[in-house]
């Protein structure tokens, strides 16, 4: 999926945040943009659901 992504749009960074709050699961994508955040700065505040980021950029950079 991410991979697809990339090289659908590959001028273009990517956000991938994946949650899940007990048997839930939501899946986001954001284009990068500065000075945009799509999560909050404050941890603590995802005490119950798992998040998950992935950055495009950080795929591209590891070759995944």
């Amino acid at each position: 999926m991410s991979a697809l992504a990339v090289s659908v749009a590959p001028n273009r960074s990517v956000r991938f945040i994946v949650s899940k709050n007990g048997t839930d699961w939501t899946v986001h994508f954001h284009t990068l943009r500065p000075d945009e955040s799509h999560l909050s700065d404050d941890l603590e505040g995802y005490s119950e659901e798992a998040v998950l980021v992935l950055d495009s950029t950080e795929l591209l950079r590891c070759g995944c």
